[in-house]
């Protein structure tokens, strides 16, 4: 599950100590960690090349996909295992003084961005930065649900319901085409898929 700001903030607070990012997969295990300077992910060189490879589309648009090949695995080997994941290499060295390569996330898997007919596409990132700032939220999940629907579900810590739907609404409709209907509703509890994991932002339309 990706790690998110107001997810970071909660556990620093709660348990008054830094919180560090890992990067990784249940075919590969952990492909790349975050140091104390928190400047990027540095990539496990030694045991992973790492790839990001550019989106096949007629205007370049879109993130890179993450693909991975395993340097230590003889049992089962993967060679340029697309994992589904959008990211970036960084060129800047790391300060901490570690040689290894950085890396960063554009915010989730690939499945998980927001396509509409007019032709944009949103990246899960986008879409969580604008609502995560609003205060009362316990956790959310911004869900496509036609090709012009979201609905975010949330989890709020206060009684004041409709202030909070309305402001949550208001942050999404800023960075989602002015076509798209935009709605919000007070859950007491939020899906996880069949997995057990929790999707912040996932598209119902095929």
């Amino acid at each position: 599950e990706i790690l998110d700001q107001v997810t970071r903030r909660n556990i620093e607070q709660a348990f008054r100590c830094p919180v560090y990012d890992i990067y990784g997969s249940t075919e590969l295990k952990e492909i790349a960690w975050e140091c104390s300077t928190h400047e990027g992910l540095h990539i496990n060189e030694d045991m992973y090349f790492v790839e990001f490879i550019p989106p096949k589309t007629s205007n370049g648009e879109g993130q890179p996909e993450i693909v991975v090949t395993s340097l230590v695995n003889r049992a089962m080997p993967l060679v340029r295992y697309a994992t589904g994941d959008s990211g970036s290499s960084i060129d800047d060295k790391c300060s901490c003084g570690r040689s290894f390569s950085l890396m960063s996330l554009s915010g989730g898997r690939l499945v998980d961005y927001l396509r509409f007919p007019c032709g944009l596409n949103i990246s899960p990132y986008e879409l969580t930065t604008a609502v995560e700032h609003n205060a009362g939220i316990q956790q959310f999940q911004i869900v496509q649900t036609t090709p012009n629907t979201v609905v975010v579900y949330l989890r709020a810590q206060t009684s004041n319901d409709d202030e909070l739907e309305r402001a949550v609404q208001k942050s999404l409709q800023r960075v989602l085409p002015d076509e798209v209907q935009v709605s919000a509703h007070i859950v007491d509890q939020l899906k996880r898929e069949p997995s057990g994991k929790y999707r912040v932002v996932k598209s119902e339309v095929r």
